[in-house]
């Protein structure tokens, strides 16, 4: 069998995470109001890139793709972000 890769970033209060199979990314909203690309996953490139969307203590949900290909996410103060990705 396959063995699973191990990610190790500190992500508070993390989202459930959405993997982009195309771009080998993983996408994971934060309760700090950041919205985390996990790229070369449990490789030594491995690379956490954050954009910030409101506060620091608004929670980011869990991020999806549409048909377009854009990442949307909500945060608790009620505002949905659709982003171009990767960021």
């Amino acid at each position: 069998g396959s063995t699973a890769a191990a990610v190790s970033v500190a992500v508070a209060g993390a989202s459930i995470p959405y993997f982009d199979g195309n771009g080998q990314r993983l996408y994971v909203g934060s309760a700090d109001g950041k919205l985390h690309q996990l790229s070369g996953i449990g490789t030594p490139s491995q690379a956490d890139t954050t954009v910030t969307l409101g506060s620091t203590t608004t929670a980011v949900g869990s991020p999806n793709t549409d048909a377009t290909g854009q990442l949307n996410v909500g945060t608790d103060d009620g505002t949905i972000y659709s982003l171009v990705i990767p960021y």
